[in-house]
């Protein structure tokens, strides 16, 4: 999830969540990576440098999801993957900002 950090060098920025186990979390890392547009230096979105402990939490939490969903007949999973895509269509991916500001782009499509 992208949302709304501090403010950073006098503007707000924004962080992203790791997605673990169906729930956004805040990383507990105290490091993170800046990603900068070029073009002015602004942080533009703070990336938590996630702990090795997190990542096994997540590979567990993945793991344990994939023996339900491999039972998950295809129509409806395809029905779900259709749904996605319509949604990300619809309401575009948050990141998409930090795309258009990268490449100077008005949209990614």
């Amino acid at each position: 999830m992208i949302q709304d950090g501090p403010e950073g060098r006098g503007k707000p920025y924004l962080y992203i969540s790791n997605y673990i186990g169906g729930t956004w979390r805040r990383s507990r890392s105290s490091e993170f990576l800046d990603v900068r547009n070029p073009a002015t230096a602004e942080t533009m979105v703070r990336v938590p440098l996630t702990s090795r402990d997190e990542v096994g939490e997540a590979v567990q939490a993945a793991q344990g999801a994939f023996a339900d969903w491999r039972r998950t007949p295809p129509s409806e999973s395809a029905r779900f993957f259709r749904l996605e895509g319509k949604l990300l269509r619809r309401y575009a991916c948050p990141g998409a900002r930090c795309c258009r500001i990268l490449h100077a782009k008005e949209g990614c499509r």
